[in-house]
């Protein structure tokens, strides 16, 4: 555990091995399905297919294993605030649908979460295995995104806005936006950013209608999550016209990142149009360039290279890295972790027979709870169950750099084999 990464795909790709380790000791990782479609695409990039399948299963193996969870489609998130069936707090926290509430024979209440299918999907790509509808979907991903023609829409806006407006930078396009939500009725803005994501479907206008009556400016109150995407979609929309960001049609594509940031702690991204974007758009989250975060890792990797097997076995049980106020990472863990967090042990799997029956305990809580209709609050919550698979010959979670069967997996490994 620690603070909550989500990170792009240059990101991804420029982090060697040890990187990684030092990234699942130290993060919590949560991933945009964005990022999943992306890495997905890379299977129609090269026309040796045997190369784009390698190019997944390593970007696969970079996300998996690690601390991490998928969070929740922008899409599904922005129909239930929509529609008022759901609101997400927007503190860093990733969002995850699908939980089946159930209440323990002791009548503990908790939450389970399933497997993802994005989960299983990544597990798959590992092994380079690859479903006929992914094929189609990869090839389709590749063509769609030779279709964004941000030139042409760049040419339409400037001669919509011609002589209306002068945006000359990004701040002052940032500002211009936050004056024209807080003079605009919701369900305007509503009806433009729907059309502008493709959502403007006849559900969704029918959910406008509970909006018609709202004074303006009250879309941050009403439906905050939906405030915060359609403030990055204007920025992005007046920044493109005025020339402040660049027409490659990637950067489309890239906006999707922004608005999943409310549900981490830091950003990280190597993308020029993010570099911009970001400290327009993020609130209470850190914006960590790539080159930044890859050499504070780095740095991480060699510290922990260079210690003893004894000093090693110490801080696998300590939480946090080591204090540097030089380290983005450090700082990170001051900023959003509790303080004294390296006094406090860190959670690890371990051996048996104590460790093997401490995850039977815990088979035997989700087993034997029951399903209950009653909706239960995370507040109210004894337990949350998010179940992971994890590859016994793959990475181990804890970023030790071994084997997830020779390190936190050993215990169950060895139950295995009996």
């Amino acid at each position: 555990m620690g603070p909550i990464l989500i990170c792009d795909k240059s990101t991804l790709q420029a982090l060697n091995p040890s990187e990684l380790n030092a990234l699942r000791r130290y993060y919590s990782l949560n991933i945009p399905p964005v990022l999943i479609v992306e890495i997905l695409g890379d299977l129609k990039k090269h026309t040796d297919s045997q190369a784009g399948r390698e190019e997944v299963r390593i970007l696969a193996n970079k996300l998996m294993p690690a601390c991490s969870t998928v969070n929740t489609n922008f899409r599904e998130l922005i129909r239930g605030e929509l529609t008022g069936a759901a609101s997400f707090p927007m503190d860093g926290r990733p969002v995850l649908t699908g939980g089946k509430h159930v209440v323990s024979p002791e009548g503990k209440k908790g939450v389970i979460f399933e497997i993802s299918p994005e989960a299983e999907a990544l597990l798959r790509w590992q092994a380079g295995k690859f479903r006929e509808a992914e094929e189609l979907m990869a090839e389709a991903w590749r063509l769609s995104t030779l279709t964004i023609d941000l030139e042409n829409m760049q040419r339409q806006l400037r001669g919509a806005y011609s002589g209306k407006l002068n945006l000359q930078t990004l701040a002052s396009t940032a500002k211009f936006v936050d004056d024209l939500m807080s003079s605009v009725t919701p369900d305007l803005l509503l009806i433009w950013f729907l059309q502008d994501i493709g959502m403007f479907r006849e559900k969704a206008v029918q959910a406008i209608q509970r909006f018609r009556n709202a004074s303006p400016g009250s879309l941050n109150s009403t439906a905050p999550y939906i405030a915060h995407c359609v403030r990055a979609a204007l920025i992005f929309h007046f920044a493109l016209a005025f020339g402040l960001v660049s027409t490659r049609p990637t950067n489309r594509i890239d906006l999707e990142y922004l608005y999943y940031v409310p549900f981490c702690n830091v950003f990280s991204s190597g993308d020029t149009f993010h570099g911009k974007m970001a400290n327009l758009v993020i609130r209470d989250q850190t914006y960590a360039d790539r080159d930044e975060l890859k050499a504070d890792l780095k740095q991480l990797a060699d510290w922990w290279s260079n210690l003893t097997e004894e000093q090693r076995d110490g801080e696998s049980h300590i939480s946090g890295p080591p204090e540097n106020e030089k380290s983005v990472t450090h700082r990170l863990w001051q900023k959003v972790m509790r303080p004294g967090y390296r006094n406090r042990s860190r959670r690890k799997l371990k051996p048996p027979p104590e460790g093997f029956k401490s995850v039977a305990d815990w088979k035997k809580l989700v087993n034997t709870s029951t399903l209950t209709d009653q909706p239960i609050q995370e507040d109210d919550c004894d337990f949350m169950v998010v179940k992971h698979s994890v590859r016994l010959d793959g990475p181990c979670i804890c970023g030790s750099g071994k084997l997830f069967k020779d390190c936190c997996g050993r215990g169950i490994a060895e139950s295995l084999a009996k």
